[in-house]
């Protein structure tokens, strides 16, 4: 949790959550690569791949910016739009359900003592927006994705918002919301 300077004085309060095992119960990551090998959107190989990547996030062994460049060549070329409603529904039919016990009284405890509500996630910016909405969050920072007229890249704008890249985002954050991190 940290201060907000919001020049009121006040001393608002932010807590910060994560989605992945803190929000959830579950690696989001895991149920929309199944969800994607379901749909053939992905080769078996790249499910293979992406399970041993998995598997490494899990025990911290890679190098994420790497890994996450090497998954985002699965929607190059894909316009956002058609990922972000693809997210979407995929959260709603088969993530939101996954709602960790505690999560909803936590959420509730510092939404009744006016805390600002922020979500800090490796996870895209897309689950972070239905993530946000549907849990009453005020915001959040996640990996994010270059595009480019409406297409994606295929690449990360590093970091990943993952162990220092969660640092990272979440500095940034802070300080253009007036945040004070001490």
């Amino acid at each position: 949790m940290s201060g907000i300077d919001n020049g009121s004085g006040d001393g608002r309060v932010a807590a910060w959550f994560d989605l992945d095992g803190t929000l959830i119960t579950v690696n989001s990551g895991a149920l929309w690569m199944k969800r994607e090998r379901r749909l053939e959107r992905i080769t078996r190989w790249q499910y293979i791949q992406g399970a041993f990547y998995l598997l490494a996030y899990k025990i911290s062994l890679l190098d994420m910016d790497r890994v996450m460049t090497k998954a985002l060549q699965t929607v190059k070329g894909l316009e956002e739009d058609t990922v972000r409603r693809w997210t979407h529904e995929w959260f709603e039919k088969e993530v939101e359900m996954f709602l960790a016990p505690g999560a909803e009284s936590a959420l509730r405890w510092h939404r009744e003592r006016g805390h600002l509500l922020l979500l800090c996630t490796s996870s895209s910016p897309y689950e972070s927006e239905i993530a946000c909405r549907k849990f009453g969050l005020d915001g959040f920072v996640s990996s994010r994705y270059e595009v480019e007229d409406g297409r994606f890249t295929g690449r990360l704008i590093a970091p990943a918002c993952y162990g220092r890249g969660k640092v990272y985002w979440s500095e940034r954050y802070a300080s253009a919301h007036g945040i004070d991190l001490e």
